[in-house]
């Protein structure tokens, strides 16, 4: 009869080890899926073996240090297009005003030489003109721009929020399956891609709480996430220049500017860049 148990044990054992593997294998091309290993116990009482665990092979130092190098590269590539598109804007002779000016300059430097010559008069009107006209031209499309940079951070901030939200409704499904004793390895592995969502667009710290919940927090230590509990980033008009947005967290009703204090991902490039304007 023992050994009858023990074989039993054994199978079952086995058995989930086996599903565990076609787990992994099936997933392999899953994006967020961590890789998971089945931990054995020995019966010494009964005899046998049981699955005593399951572990996502997840190493918590490289996740972090993914975290950080997604909102340092998002911060880069979102600072180096832009300013691409500024100095476009202000190297290329259709758009520039240096070549405006070097032409104004030189038709008046001939009036100044030959000032009774009518041609020489109307081709200074005329460059003159087209110099106003470079830079009008100069300020609609900077204020184009402008207002593109505005959009984004309206987005990025509409994106963090929900993001947030769905990193607390994780916490809570996580918490409801370790109270019932069921396995969150699938949970966790949607969450750290949220988070890896997340720092694309700024700059976090995560913290590792009770009931392997997270709590998230901005780079000066505003929550974003704390448990099944998420505040919200908004965008608004600046409070100074009503053109430009200011980042605001909303917690518990109160608002709290941290537009100088938000740094990394996509918005902190933006937002750098809005500073350089």
């Amino acid at each position: 009869m023992n050994l009858l148990n023990i074989g039993k044990q054994g199978l079952i054992a086995n058995q989930n080890a086996l599903a565990t593997t076609g787990q992994n294998i099936s997933n392999v091309n899953t994006d967020g899926y961590t890789r998971q290993r089945v931990n054995f116990d020995s019966l010494p009482a009964l005899g046998g073996v049981e699955v005593s665990s399951i572990d996502r092979l997840a190493d918590d130092l490289l996740t972090r240090q993914l975290w950080s190098d997604l909102s340092s590269y998002n911060q880069s590539s979102t600072f180096s297009t832009l300013t691409a598109q500024l100095d476009d804007l202000l190297a290329q002779q259709t758009t520039s005003v240096s070549d405006a000016m070097d032409k104004y300059f030189s038709s008046l430097q001939n009036v100044v030489d030959d000032p009774v010559s009518d041609p020489n008069r109307e081709l200074f009107i005329a460059e003159t003109e087209a110099l106003v006209q470079r830079f009008n031209n100069l300020d609609a499309n900077l204020r184009i721009q402008e207002a593109n940079v505005n959009t984004m951070i309206d987005d990025y901030t509409s994106q963090i929020s929900t993001l947030s939200e769905n990193i607390a409704d994780l916490n809570d499904k996580i918490n409801i399956a370790v109270a019932a004793n069921k396995p969150t390895n699938e949970l966790e592995d949607q969450r750290d891609q949220v988070v890896n969502e997340l720092s694309e667009l700024v700059s976090i710290n995560v913290l590792e709480e009770g009931n392997k919940n997270y709590s998230v927090f901005l780079a000066n230590g505003q929550p974003l996430v704390v448990g099944a509990t998420a505040n919200q980033l908004i965008s608004t008009p600046g409070d100074a220049v009503p053109t430009e947005r200011s980042v605001k967290l909303v917690i518990a009703g109160n608002t709290t500017e941290v537009t100088d204090q938000l740094s990394g991902g996509k918005l902190g490039g933006v937002l750098i860049t809005g500073m350089s304007h």
